[in-house]
């Protein structure tokens, strides 16, 4: 599955969506300044990395 669609399967129903994207938003902009990430993942991309971190959240939460 689309990793858009499962962030948005996931936390859609349950987080509010602006609030969902202003996280990740914030997020993201860590990466940029530096921020150590905290998966293992191939992705340059920051905001794929983000998508990354949030899906592995809702997994641990879970």
């Amino acid at each position: 599955m689309n990793r858009n669609l499962k962030l948005l399967d996931r936390f859609d129903k349950k987080v509010n969506i602006y609030e969902l994207i202003c996280n990740m938003a914030e997020r993201v902009y860590q990466i940029l300044n530096g921020a150590t990430v905290s998966i293992d993942t191939k992705e340059k991309d920051p905001v794929q990395i983000a998508m990354e971190e949030f899906l592995e959240q809702g997994e641990e939460n879970e």
